[in-house]
């Protein structure tokens, strides 16, 4: 983190036992507090009750990378006034880059919360799921109800199709964020999470649906 932000400090670490009844986790600049009942894993005698495809994101190994998602969010830089679709998606891509930067050898499936399985169809079927996006009009879409859909917390994106996983707005702005990247290698990590203009990033990344780069 002091690579990216010399003027990080490293926040108090506080571990707590909530009985489930506070918060799983919460970061600030200056204290990061863990409800470590959440995250013992599938071998915990109780487990939070949320539904079985929320279960990845308590597990030891998805505690680091949440964490450096969270912590992104002092640095994702966005517009207030541009209220569409592709600006959200952005700032999620924006973030799972972050942690992503910071973490190297993290799969994407412990960012995201995705299976090997469920990476692998959506990496194959790109091509559909950005037909979907153009064909419905829906990068700069304001609608929240609309929005929802595709960015929030669901087990599937029925919109798109039964085996389609949910957040797929999320996965297609981190897709967007990894080919700005790529294809504007003089652009800092840190001018990229400054960059509020969503439409530039878009045009800029070059992505089109396209499988290989």
């Amino acid at each position: 983190m002091r690579a990216y932000d010399p003027r990080f400090r490293t926040p108090r670490v506080q571990l707590v036992f909530t009985g489930f009844m506070g918060p799983d986790l919460m970061v600030s600049d200056s204290v990061l507090v863990i409800g470590i009942d959440y995250f013992m894993g599938s071998k915990a005698k109780y487990r939070p009750d949320v539904y079985a495809y929320q279960l990845w994101r308590y597990t030891p190994q998805a505690l680091v990378p949440q964490m450096l998602f969270i912590a992104s969010e002092p640095y994702v830089k966005s517009d207030p006034k541009d209220r569409t679709l592709l600006a959200e998606m952005i700032n999620y891509g924006k973030g799972y880059l972050f942690a992503q930067t910071m973490l190297p050898q993290t799969p994407d499936s412990l960012l995201i919360g995705y299976t090997g399985k469920q990476l692998a169809e959506t990496e194959i079927a790109q091509d559909l799921v950005w037909g979907h996006f153009i064909d419905e009009k829906l990068l700069y879409e304001t609608n929240p109800n609309k929005k929802i859909r595709y960015l929030g917390d669901r087990p599937q994106t029925p919109e798109i199709g039964p085996r389609c996983p949910g957040s797929i707005g999320r996965w297609l702005g981190w897709k967007i964020v990894r080919y700005y990247q790529d294809n504007n290698p003089d652009v800092s990590l840190k001018e990229l999470m400054t960059n509020t203009n969503a439409r530039q990033i878009l045009e800029a990344s070059k992505y089109r649906g396209q499988t290989e780069q």
